[in-house]
């Protein structure tokens, strides 16, 4: 369960800090277009998954491993939902849309299968 919630932790971070530092630039990396009420968007979504990730990476203690891991089953489970409209839709380049899609339907599905087994308890 650590090494899936500090992979997780990392990809957040740096995909969330590339919304919200270089907006266009992930923009482009889509094959979406820019505006500046685009640009405003990416960075509050940036802003956002940092803040996930963040929470991937202090999910990794005991403490707070449950409550993080619902969360981002969740947030995996709804991602996974519009990645596939996007796709669906050709709102992004098709191979990157893919991957994403890919990538979020895998981490909602390992996430849900931590989430639904629970707490383990050391014997």
């Amino acid at each position: 369960m650590r090494p899936l919630l500090t992979l997780i932790a990392v990809v957040l971070v740096v995909l969330g800090g590339g919304l919200l530092l270089a907006p266009a630039g992930m923009a482009t990396l889509y094959g979406a277009e820019t505006s500046a009420g685009g640009d405003n968007g990416s960075r509050m979504a940036g802003a956002a998954i940092v803040a996930l990730g963040t929470l991937a990476w202090l999910s990794r203690r005991p403490a707070y491993n449950a409550l993080g891991v619902n969360v981002l089953f969740v947030w995996f489970a709804l991602k996974s939902v519009v990645a596939w409209l996007a796709v669906r839709d050709h709102v992004f380049n098709a191979a990157v849309g893919w991957t994403v899609l890919c990538f979020d339907v895998f981490l909602a599905l390992a996430c849900g299968f931590f989430a639904l087994r629970g707490p383990r308890i050391n014997r």
